[in-house]
């Protein structure tokens, strides 16, 4: 649990500073989790059925959904619980990488931010 608090405060001192908005934006979480004791990422493979990047191994996340999500933490939850099935009340979101999203967006086609939990 220590380790998780110091990285929460790491990210919690990395700037806040959005330097142009994004019109499509997206999540993608850095889940870490404890494999028998060892501290570890969670990555998930796509499957070979979905229209892009077949078979990639990838962290969870999407796009946001105006409809549903009012933050993109919402949507991290929401897209982590779907292709994953780990329930939003079970994640603690330790804070969000911040990025400069038009950068993202000129790389991906969306921009992303990508919380820890």
């Amino acid at each position: 649990r220590q380790q998780l608090v110091i990285i929460q405060r790491y990210i919690h001192r990395m700037p806040r500073n959005v330097f142009h908005a994004a019109e499509r934006r997206a999540s993608v979480v850095i889940p870490l989790c404890n494999v028998n004791g060892v501290a570890s990422i969670l990555f998930e493979r796509r499957s070979s059925k979905v229209r892009t990047h077949k078979r990639q191994v990838c962290f969870p996340g999407g796009m946001l959904d105006e409809g549903v999500d009012s933050t993109i933490i919402q949507t991290s939850l929401r897209e982590t619980e779907e292709e994953i099935g780990i329930p939003r009340e079970k994640i603690e979101v330790l804070g969000i990488l911040r990025c400069k999203w038009h950068e993202v967006a000129n790389m991906a086609g969306n921009a992303g931010n990508p919380p820890g939990g």
